[in-house]
């Protein structure tokens, strides 16, 4: 049996301009984000925000009443 491919096996490169990345490639010079205006991106970040905020306070309840109904469950027996 061929034994699995680990992480170390893996070869990485030297430098960024080997693995076809840009060393001066940031978030302010792509161009999917800069064809919006400030206000449009503000907006964006904004729903994102929004959007991330209640679903983690969500889920973050919910892992509440879960862990409050196994207290529960083992007193109850």
């Amino acid at each position: 049996m061929a034994e699995p491919t680990g992480a170390r096996d893996i070869e990485k490169p030297a430098d960024t301009e080997q693995a076809g990345l840009k060393k001066d490639y940031t978030y302010d010079n792509d161009p999917r984000i800069t064809a919006f205006s400030l206000e449009e991106q503000r907006k964006i970040y904004f729903r994102i925000d929004t959007r991330l905020v209640l679903t983690c306070g969500f889920l973050y309840m919910v892992s509440l009443l879960d862990r409050t109904n196994l207290g529960a469950a083992s007193v109850a027996g």
